[in-house]
């Protein structure tokens, strides 16, 4: 099932995204019951198992079935430690090869 999203996500057409989704990046929108909030993720994030129970969630609820920015159905906070980790994550492996 994931699989099937990271195939569907990394083969988009670049023609009418946004101009603040850059390439190797998709949107994501973190939404619960009470809060919308939207964020550009880089798509080796993917990989991570963090991310992936969130996609997993996210076709249980939706089933991919939308166009557009992946809908994930978890509070923007949660969403935004997920991403705030994987970024530290990403900086420390990076620093290694400084």
């Amino acid at each position: 099932m994931v699989e099937k999203m990271q195939r569907k996500l990394c083969a988009r057409n670049r023609d009418g995204v946004p101009d603040d989704v850059k390439e190797g990046h998709f949107a994501v929108i973190a939404l619960d019951k009470y809060e919308e909030r939207r964020f550009v993720v880089p798509v080796p994030y993917l990989r991570h198992a963090s991310f992936v129970r969130l996609l997993e969630r996210s076709a249980e609820e939706y089933e991919f079935d939308y166009s557009g920015a992946v809908v994930i159905p978890c509070k923007p906070s949660r969403l935004e430690r997920v991403l705030t980790e994987l970024d530290a994550k990403q900086r420390r492996s990076l620093s290694i090869f400084i």
